[in-house]
């Protein structure tokens, strides 16, 4: 009988061995920034699963997101293969650009990724813990009207009536000068002050092109975009802004980038709005 009971615990200690359990996908979450954005901003969420090749080739269903002060703007995802102490290993990388949109807190509800095994046809799901992010507030535009407005006020107190007297004078020797900037100067103007994120060089640069060729309604991304623009754009300029969007995908979702690429992508959007100003 204890013979018997020895064997019993051997055969229920071994199934329970690690080398017996089945082997499950890890998974890593990011947030970047990871501790505070502005409203209106757009940080990133990154789900990383990796595995050994050995284990085969799982699925995942698509992940759904709760969120609260947060909204989805763009997602996308990829697969990659990678060494990892002599042995192959497979990645599954999940993206999603969220958008803050109010002052206080933003927060990534606790939710679970599902997976299948299509070689052995077992499954599991891999637990992602709730995510917060402080959002503070955008006061860009409020101390950017507060400018305009005291030069506009010192401008008038400096001149007072001589401007009147100088536009009434030159009238007829030279065209009135216009107060209003043209569509690329405006652009111009804010992204050669060089955003601190290539995000916002991005931002601004997409909104250029939606004005500029008039999709003002309606929410695109970046594949939408540029298939809108094919009958609208030369072929150069066609291949020009699909090398500008990929070299901001990997700005932004790929390893840091030195400040000196930073800066050749930020050359290559301005070049572009240039090219448009009409001469």
């Amino acid at each position: 009988m204890r013979a018997r009971l020895t064997i019993l615990v051997i055969v229920v200690g071994l199934f329970y061995h690690p080398l017996f359990v089945s082997a499950a996908p890890s998974i890593e979450a990011t947030l970047k920034p990871n501790r505070a954005v502005k409203a209106g901003q757009i940080c990133a969420l990154t789900l990383q699963v990796a595995w050994p090749n050995e284990e085969g080739d799982y699925r995942f269903s698509q992940p759904e997101l709760v969120l609260e002060n947060l909204t989805v703007k763009e997602t996308g995802e990829s697969s990659e293969t990678f060494q990892r102490d002599g042995e192959g290993w497979r990645k599954k990388i999940f993206r999603f650009q969220l958008k803050a949109l109010e002052k206080g807190e933003g927060k990534i509800r606790a939710f679970r990724l599902i997976y299948v095994n299509p070689q052995t046809g077992e499954g599991g799901n891999l637990q992602v813990d709730t995510l917060k992010i402080k959002i503070q507030a955008d006061r860009t535009a409020f101390y950017r009207l507060l400018f305009i407005v005291l030069g506009l006020t010192l401008g008038i107190s400096l001149t007072g009536g001589g401007l009147f007297f100088l536009r009434h004078s030159h009238q007829k020797k030279q065209p009135e000068v216009t107060w209003e900037s043209t569509l690329e100067d405006r652009y111009l103007s804010q992204l050669n002050v060089v955003p601190s994120q290539p995000a916002e060089a991005g931002k601004l640069f997409r909104s250029y092109l939606m004005e500029k060729f008039r999709m003002t309604s309606g929410s695109y991304t970046i594949r939408e975009l540029i298939s809108r623009m094919e009958n609208m754009v030369s072929p150069n300029e066609l291949k020009t802004l699909k090398g500008i969007f990929d070299k901001l995908d990997q700005h932004i979702f790929g390893p840091r980038v030195a400040q000196s690429g930073n800066r050749e992508l930020y050359l290559e959007m301005i070049h572009f709005v240039e090219g448009k100003r009409t001469v």
